[in-house]
Formats: C-alpha cells, structure tokens, sequence
C-alpha cells in the first residue's frame, strides 16, 4: 500500500510488493520505474448511474452497445425492455431466456443458422 503523508487526495493505491521496489532501511520503497507498470494496469473506472441505482431500471447507456444484436435480431429489443424514465428501461417481464429463445427473429436466425450448416454439410458429401 502506498501512502503519501499530507496527501490532497483521499485514494490509496495497492501495489504487489513482491517485485519492483528497493529495500531502504526497514521499508520498501518503489522505484519511479515501476509506476507506469501499476497505474497502466489500473482498469479504467465503471460509471456508477446513481438514478438506477436509487429507483431502479438499467441505463439506456449499457442497453445501446449491444446493437449488433437489435439489428440482426428485430424486436428482441422491445419485447425485453420498456422505457420507464428518460434514458433508462425496466425489464419488460419475467423468464428471459423463454422470452429469448421464443421470439421470432431468434427463431428466424436459428433457421437460417441451420440450414446454413445443412447446406455446407451437403456441399461436402462426394456426387
């Protein structure tokens, strides 16, 4: 742990003493070297959305990257989610995977998903 007395910040930084400091006196001291390694390995923070926390509800900003598949799969979006606050939805009901694995453009893509693998398994039996 690494504490800098009179410190105008209230964070502390943990870093594995195990490699990368120098021994001085009774302490270990890190090296200048060897804090590009800790604070490059830092993740970056997770926003914390304080209104779903609060009241509930899922951001519509962690709902939006998943547009890939609300594209290729047509109103799954809506059928899972209902907006209920600006920027924010509520699951739409209960039992997901059902509700998943029994909407039509799941169903759509499951077919053609197979008759893609059917037909490329025909093209490898000999004439």
């Amino acid at each position: 742990m690494v504490l800098k007395q009179r410190r105008e910040h209230d964070d502390v930084l943990f870093v594995d003493p195990s490699q990368g400091y120098r021994k001085v006196g009774k302490n270990n001291q890190l090296q200048a070297s060897d804090i590009p390694r800790y604070v490059s390995a830092t993740p970056p923070a997770e926003p914390i959305h304080l209104y779903a926390t609060m009241f509930g509800g899922i951001p519509e900003a962690e709902i939006n990257p998943l547009a890939f598949y609300w594209e290729v799969l047509p109103g799954l979006r809506e059928e899972l989610f209902s907006v209920t606050a600006d920027g924010y939805s509520q699951m739409a009901g209960a039992d997901l995977h059902a509700r998943i694995d029994n909407h039509a453009s799941v169903a759509a893509v499951e077919t053609q998903s197979n008759l893609k693998h059917r037909t490329s398994i025909l093209n490898t039996l000999p004439n």
